[in-house]
């Protein structure tokens, strides 16, 4: 009988809450590796939270919606990697001219950047566009 009851309560104990869970990350993983696995898991407002460098914190906030933020922990580093980053989330922010910029500043490190120049060329279309709507709204009201 005692048998019985002791298999029971093992079996009861050995479930894992999430509470558990959470706490056995924190004994065995760094922040930066939680974040990683909640980044992974698409948890990225979280994740952006705990994420230690700057470059993950940027790319969690970015991967969430929250550009202002990412555009704020991409700034932080002085790369190219990080003024391309900064470029698509000044983008989607849009603050088309920053964006440009940031392109640019990309393009001046490594003008093979494909990916760069793509980005470069469509937020200067874009740019375009916007200044000929502008026209055009300013040329009808003064008629």
């Amino acid at each position: 009988m005692f048998s019985i009851g002791f298999a029971v309560l093992l079996g009861v104990t050995a479930r894992p809450s999430s509470a558990l869970a959470f706490g056995w990350d924190d004994l065995w993983l760094r922040p930066d590796q939680q974040a990683a696995k909640l980044f992974q898991q698409g948890e990225t407002k979280q994740a952006a939270e705990l994420f230690e460098s700057s470059e993950w914190k940027g790319a969690a906030a970015y991967r969430s919606g929250d550009y202002e933020k990412a555009i704020e922990h991409f700034s932080q580093q002085n790369h190219s990697r990080a003024n391309f980053n900064s470029g698509n989330a000044l983008a989607f922010a849009g603050r088309l001219q920053e964006s440009l910029e940031a392109f640019e500043r990309v393009l001046a490190d490594n003008a093979q950047d494909v990916d760069a120049q793509y980005n470069h060329d469509l937020i200067e279309k874009l740019l375009k566009e916007q200044q000929k709507k502008k026209q055009q709204q300013e040329g009808q009201q003064g008629a």
